[in-house]
């Protein structure tokens, strides 16, 4: 389990619906390759789920890409959003 931590919480905010990476880039005040880094072990420990293009579900990223993904929350991310911190 991930322990979810101000910066995490602050990803997490930003994808409540599907949104680019680098959208979010923009809008936090995080340098890139720290939220590319949250973002992955968000992925990896399911808190968000990542889209191609169309909406489709991708299983996997690739970090050359990443910045054109689209992620949206999971259930296990609007739970991790409602726990106190």
């Amino acid at each position: 389990m991930l322990e979810i931590f101000d910066e995490e919480r602050a990803v997490l905010n930003q994808l409540i619906h599907p949104e680019y990476l680098s959208s979010v880039v923009k809008e936090l005040q995080l340098s890139t390759p720290v939220i590319i880094d949250i973002t992955r072990h968000l992925l990896h420990y399911r808190y968000i789920k990542a889209f191609d293009s169309d909406l489709k579900p991708r299983l996997g990223v690739d970090v050359d890409t990443i910045l054109n993904t689209q992620f949206q929350l999971t259930a296990k991310g609007f739970e991790a959003l409602e726990l106190p911190h």
